[in-house]
């Protein structure tokens, strides 16, 4: 999905209360506490379902935003309507920073939403993904999870076009190449379509 379509989605202003919009808009940290002591519900949602956390780490790459965020009880586990959670957003268009908070927080790496995508399979698209994923990986994200289509991540970045540096990362983290979604389609076979035999044999070595 096009990156900039997603973010118009899920910013819709439907719903959205003074917090969320402070937070969405990257304002100074005293500008959020101000906030933060006048909100009611600190796990308000909007019309889509995101809380203020959630625009936070969609969108802002200040650690401390998150983890004031978390200190006032923000939940780390919340789900949006279509089932994503902060750490999905984060590892998809945040920093590892920002990653790094919501796992220290007890955020759940493992957690899938309802086409069954996980922060894992999200961070791939990231362009800071080697990072982000190796810290998931570090906090006990599953490599082996996948989505409703059968992808797991490899299969995800190949899909989408990823590059062969990313792709070779992820082989190197022992997720299976020959693994197929519930087409017959494996990362190896896709592959196999785009490379050269002896970039293929480089790659997959």
């Amino acid at each position: 999905m096009n990156n900039t379509c997603l973010k118009k989605r899920v910013n819709g202003n439907v719903g959205e209360t003074k917090l969320m919009k402070v937070v969405k808009e990257k304002a100074d940290l005293e500008v959020i506490k101000k906030f933060l002591a006048t909100s009611k519900d600190i796990n308000a949602r909007n019309r889509s379902g995101f809380t203020a956390l959630m625009f936070a780490a969609l969108s802002n790459d200040d650690p401390k935003a998150i983890r004031l965020l978390l200190d006032a009880g923000a939940k780390v586990n919340v789900k949006s309507s279509l089932g994503r959670t902060p750490l999905m957003y984060a590892a998809r268009y945040n920093t590892v920073e920002v990653v790094e908070e919501l796992i220290a927080a007890g955020a759940n790496v493992n957690a899938q939403e309802g086409l069954g995508r996980t922060a894992l399979i999200y961070a791939t698209e990231n362009s800071n993904s080697q990072e982000i994923i190796k810290r998931l990986v570090e906090a006990g994200a599953k490599l082996d999870l996948t989505d409703a289509s059968g992808n797991n991540p490899l299969l995800w970045a190949v899909k989408n076009n990823e590059s062969l540096e990313l792709i070779n990362f992820l082989v190197e983290l022992g997720i299976n190449v020959e693994e197929e979604d519930k087409r017959g389609q494996s990362p190896f076979s896709l592959l196999q379509n785009c490379c050269s035999s002896a970039k293929l044999n480089s790659l997959l070595a």
